[in-house]
């Protein structure tokens, strides 16, 4: 069997043209492990009555970089490829959401095309991926972020907004006390992370960087008279 027998059939969906010129490249530069490269800009503009490629490159922010490709990654897989989320978008919160709907490995545009290539020739022959250490541990490794419920999410939105304990209890109808509780949580979560004492103002800071804030709005002000749980 020749080593051109071998190569694999891509496909990237990335909103950069400079991202989707970069990969076309391969096919040039690497022949024995791309044998061809289709970009598109959008998820809209693939036929997936066509037969698919070996190896799907996606990007995790489509659209104008603030719509995720989540939603899509399942009818993906049914097409047949293997999807690789191929991204800068390097907080860890994001690329477990990623794994968690089904991509079959991670790629990091900053780790360089011959990661890029590896990565390519690893889901071609039906590997898990991994670009790089970092890429592998920011998705897995348990160090590397606070671990907050979804109900602390929503109490750090209303930190990142500036509320009180007294506002954010009112949008979120809570009592006062439970809000200060999840506060304290969060306090102390990210406190056993980085040893020392965290303001508000470093909460929200890391809380961007492991992306759990996305300017994601508080729920409305809760009617009067609602009960406080």
């Amino acid at each position: 069997m020749s080593t051109r027998s071998t190569a694999v059939d891509v496909v990237v969906i990335d909103n950069q043209w400079t991202a989707r010129s970069a990969v076309s490249t391969l096919a040039l530069t690497h022949p024995q492990i791309v044998r061809s490269v289709r970009g598109y800009e959008a998820i809209a503009d693939l036929d997936l009555t066509e037969p698919p490629p070996h190896v799907l490159l996606l990007d995790y922010w489509l659209g104008r970089d603030d719509t995720p490709c989540l939603s899509h990654v399942a009818e993906l897989k049914e097409w047949g490829p293997k999807v690789v989320l191929f991204t800068s978008e390097e907080r860890p919160v994001h690329l477990r959401r990623a794994l968690r709907a089904g991509v079959d490995g991670l790629c990091l545009k900053y780790d360089g095309p011959a990661m890029l290539v590896d990565a390519i020739a690893m889901a071609g022959r039906g590997h898990p991926v991994f670009s790089s250490p970092l890429a592998r541990a920011a998705a897995s490794d348990t160090g590397m972020r606070t671990h907050l419920t979804a109900r602390e999410v929503e109490v750090l939105e209303g930190l990142a907004h500036g509320l009180t304990a007294d506002e954010i209890a009112t949008r979120l109808v809570l009592s006062t006390a439970t809000v200060k509780t999840h506060v304290q949580n969060i306090h102390d979560k990210y406190r056993s992370v980085f040893g020392e004492r965290v303001n508000r103002g470093r909460l929200v800071h890391e809380a961007h960087l492991d992306g759990y804030l996305d300017g994601r709005s508080l729920p409305p002000r809760g009617p009067a008279g609602d009960e406080r749980r």
